[in-house]
């Protein structure tokens, strides 16, 4: 199986985007240890003539924009007649209007616009990315601060407690409601014998 880095290009949006790996998270993994090659002997950079920028996984890539940008790039297959398909969604929040955009073909008729359809899962998060980064600059998405993400963990334990206090009352309610037929029944078939 062959690893897939990102492409110069993408590697220069990174770099714009003011990515910079964490070497101890990709240690023989997207990086290597410290060298400019990964265990496979792949260079992890890009280096042409003065340009140099960092040449990471495109799963590093992609994870990297999910942490640090909260857009989410995903391939997913799906089947049609000639076999195994790909298709790509790109989702993120943009002062509070949630984007979910399938990427699309140029638009066959005025009202109809066909998913773009990949062979490989690789060429479907390839084209996401590409698209993920027109749109952080299109919508001038600044990068999440240690603070922010900080507050939406905080936001997302609250809701996860506010949403077990609910289970846990609706449950109760069950329970009283089960309490309530039992004795019904009781109550019903005492009366069915006198």
């Amino acid at each position: 199986m062959k690893t897939t880095y990102v492409t110069l290009k993408q590697g220069e949006a990174l770099k714009k985007l003011k990515f910079e790996p964490n070497i101890a998270e990709g240690n023989n993994k997207a990086f290597g240890k410290k060298s400019p090659y990964n265990k496979l002997g792949d260079e992890v950079n890009w280096t042409t003539g003065h340009f140099y920028c960092w040449k990471p996984t495109l799963d590093y890539a992609c994870k990297w924009l999910r942490e640090n940008f909260d857009v989410h790039v995903s391939a997913h297959p799906s089947y049609n007649r000639y076999g195994v398909i790909y298709m790509c969604t790109v989702f993120f929040i943009h002062k509070d209007r949630v984007y979910n955009n399938l990427l699309k073909d140029e638009r066959i008729t005025i009202d109809f616009e066909p998913p773009q359809i990949f062979e490989t899962h690789e060429l479907a998060l390839s084209a996401g990315f590409d698209y993920a980064i027109k749109e952080i600059y299109k919508h001038k998405i600044k990068i999440i601060s240690d603070k922010e993400k900080e507050e939406t963990l905080k936001k997302i334990d609250k809701l996860k407690k506010d949403e077990k206090k609910r289970l846990d009352k609706m449950l109760g309610n069950l329970k009283i409601l089960k309490n309530v037929k039992q004795k019904l029944f009781k109550q019903i078939n005492s009366n069915k014998k006198n």
